[in-house]
C-alpha cells in the first residue's frame, strides 16, 4: 500500500474561510502528510502549497513572468530555488486562485500563522 494518502485516495475534506486554514493545517493527518519540501530549504522553509502573507509590494515591471504582488496579497506557494525566488498564485479570500502564476523574491512574503498577519 502507497504511503503517500494521496496515493491511497485519502483527501482532505477542509472547508473553511482563510482565518481557519492555519488552525486545521496544524491538526489535520493528510495535510501533514501531503507537505513535500519545495527545492529552497533555506529561504525560509517554504513548503509546495504553503499560504503565504506580501510583506512588501513587488511589481513585476513589464516582465509576464513575475507575479506582480502588494503588501498584504495572500499568495500559494507553488515552488522556489535556490536563487531566492518563489513561484506563487494570488489568492482571494475565499482562498481561490486569481490570475495567472509567476515569480516573485521570496524574502517578500511570510507564511501565513493565523488570521493576525492577514488583511
Amino acid at each position: 500500500m502507497p504511503d503517500d494518502p494521496g496515493e491511497r485516495g485519502v483527501e482532505c475534506q477542509w472547508v473553511g474561510d482563510l482565518p481557519d486554514y492555519a488552525a486545521h493545517c496544524k491538526v489535520c493527518p493528510v495535510a501533514a502528510a501531503l507537505r513535500t519540501p519545495t527545492e529552497n530549504e533555506g529561504a525560509g522553509s517554504f513548503y509546495e502549497d504553503d499560504i503565504c502573507v506580501a510583506k512588501y509590494d513587488f511589481d513585476g515591471g513589464e516582465n509576464p513572468k513575475l507575479l506582480r504582488i502588494n503588501a498584504k496579497d495572500m499568495v500559494k506557494i507553488y515552488r522556489t530555488v535556490p536563487s531566492g525566488w518563489a513561484g506563487g498564485i494570488l489568492l482571494d479570500k475565499c482562498m481561490e486562485e486569481v490570475g495567472l502564476p509567476g515569480w516573485f523574491p521570496i524574502k517578500y512574503v511570510e507564511l501565513y500563522k493565523d488570521k493576525e498577519n492577514i488583511p
